[in-house]
């Protein structure tokens, strides 16, 4: 029976969602961050779990032959990398693996995954991160998101975003007025600030944020009508008003929507129309337009069940979904299946050296 602090040797024998290996010691399965399919390593027992146990690595004994030289110091204490120890097309491999296995997991579909569309940039693309300052000290998450990694450079960051933290690092930040000993500063480059408020979601990589819209661009079929929901600053109605005759955007955050709609008349797109409200609450007032495509980008969480339900009920030609959470895209996939066919599912690397993957998906109605 295995123990706490317990060393083994064991072999992977894949690598999870999340980006922990995969292995068994005495017929129960161990999770072991930072190695590779096929790679012997020795591990240290760190939790056991009713019917897993979870391990940290200690030494690996038979190497992959796609290991990589971490680029960050801090790669292992930082929780931001997993996957910084494996060169770049095996790291698409593995994702490809896993988007496939957890539609097939969760949503039941066993369905062609097109290989991950890389990043220009493996490194050096985030345009914002997310720093935390406690007691005196400046840094970064490790993965019990109670350490906090003291950073003075995150190698998937862009130059500017660096730049700005070395001088973050220099201020003086005293406690602020609740009395908590704690402050999060956004730190992000000078042309997302002219883009969006503080706080509205922005795509962290610059260098995939075309080959994105290119890509729905390229699913969307013929329609008169194009519902955006989760809309934002229009990241996707702006580009795609010009492909469709009416562009209806959704978007809770308010301030997103004024900016969205600045830039629409800036760029004199007339046929932009913004709505600022939840997406279950305003598609329950919305009418199905003919020839309407609906084109979904929740939050990680998915679409709530109200959203589910509209589509089934009034199932717009076409659904393009975007999802930065495989696992909620095979949940909703899995419910939206019952009236629509997954046509084609494309992932790309937003995020190189993580474990995180955006996808899109094209549905289209089922007996068309």
């Amino acid at each position: 029976m295995l123990e706490k602090s317990q060393r083994i040797e064991m072999e992977i024998t894949d690598v999870a969602f999340g980006g922990k290996g995969v292995g068994r010691h005495e017929d129960r399965v161990v999770f072991v961050p930072f190695v590779d399919t096929g790679e012997r390593v020795l591990a240290e027992i760190t939790h056991i779990k009713k019917n897993f146990a979870e391990a940290r690595l200690l030494e690996i004994l038979k190497p992959s032959a796609r290991r990589a030289d971490p680029r960050c110091k801090y790669f292992r204490a930082c929780a931001g990398c997993q996957y910084q120890h494996l060169d770049y097309p095996r790291q698409l491999e593995i994702k490809a693996k896993q988007l496939k296995d957890t539609l097939r997991r969760i949503g039941g579909l066993d369905i062609e995954v097109e290989p991950v569309t890389p990043s220009p940039l493996p490194y050096a693309y985030r345009n914002k991160l997310s720093i935390t300052w406690i007691s005196g000290r400046l840094g970064l998450f490790a993965e019990d998101n109670c350490t906090l990694v003291g950073v003075e450079q995150c190698e998937i960051a862009q130059p500017e975003v660096n730049r700005k933290l070395a001088e973050l690092r220099k201020r003086k930040i005293t406690p602020p007025r609740s009395g908590k000993n704690r402050q999060s500063f956004i730190i992000r480059t000078e042309e997302l600030e002219k883009q969006l408020p503080p706080h509205a979601f922005a795509q962290v990589n610059d260098s995939m944020s075309p080959i994105m819209r290119q890509t729905v661009m390229d699913l969307l079929k013929p329609a008169d009508v194009l519902i955006d929901a989760y809309c934002g600053a229009g990241f996707f109605a702006l580009e795609l008003a010009g492909k469709v005759k009416k562009v209806i955007g959704i978007e809770v955050h308010r301030e997103s929507i004024d900016r969205g709609r600045k830039e629409a008349e800036k760029r004199a797109l007339g046929n932009v129309e913004w709505i600022a409200g939840t997406v279950e609450e305003v598609l329950a007032r919305t009418p199905v337009p003919p020839r309407c495509t609906l084109l979904l980008d929740p939050p990680r969480e998915g679409c709530l069940p109200p959203v589910i339900d509209w589509i089934l009920k009034h199932r717009p030609g076409q659904v393009i979904y975007v999802s930065c959470n495989p696992s909620t895209l095979a949940r909703d996939l899995k419910m939206l299946s019952t009236a629509f066919q997954v046509e084609r599912v494309v992932p790309l690397d937003m995020f190189p050296q993580t474990k995180h993957l955006e996808v899109v998906c094209s549905l289209i109605m089922k007996n068309r």
